[in-house]
């Protein structure tokens, strides 16, 4: 889903590292997120889903708990750039 995500977009494969993906979900969105090389921002409000990563590509980049929190998250992935 996420490699037809940013071909809609018409981004190229260079374009992958400036994307920030925020889900809920370490084995699909993170880790989908990061097998594409883009930013994982792991929300970890809700018990559905495990909580804890299974293998390396469901480590999130950052984790947050709330959605306001993503702004900070913004905020310092900007200062790196």
């Amino acid at each position: 889903m996420f490699l037809e995500a940013v071909k809609l977009l018409g981004l190229e494969e260079a374009d992958h590292a400036g994307c920030v993906m925020v889900g809920n979900n370490l084995e699909r969105d993170v880790a989908g997120a990061n097998r594409l090389g883009m930013t994982s921002v792991w929300i970890n409000w809700t018990l559905r889903y495990p909580t804890e990563p299974a293998n390396a590509d469901e480590e999130p980049d950052y984790t947050i708990g709330l959605p306001h929190q993503l702004l900070d998250v913004l905020e310092e992935i900007n200062s790196k750039a």
